[in-house]
């Protein structure tokens, strides 16, 4: 069986993980208050989508500069911050 590592998993995080994760993750303040507010008050915080997800989809939507963006299904909002975030203020 397959298992999912993802960078915020601090106690068993896989160590290629850990070291893409710091050579490519940056996450706004707004990003990282939000993922610590999520692992430590929510429920379920293991649904919460990976810093290096996000960042991956951040750059997708960098490349094609994308400025509209549809998210559905948030969690907490983590990806909706992040696609937010990437379009800037011109975006939708």
């Amino acid at each position: 069986m397959a298992t999912v590592s993802k960078s915020y998993h601090e106690e068993k995080i896989d160590p290629v993980v850990d070291y893409c994760s710091r050579l490519t993750v940056r996450q706004h303040p707004l990003q990282k208050e939000l993922q610590d507010y999520t692992l430590k008050n929510v429920p379920s915080a293991f649904m919460l989508g990976a810093p290096e997800v996000l960042t991956v989809g951040s750059n997708f939507i960098h490349l094609i500069s994308g400025k509209k963006v549809l998210d559905i299904g948030t969690f907490t909002g983590a990806s909706a911050l992040a696609w937010a975030l990437a379009v800037g203020e011109e975006g939708m």
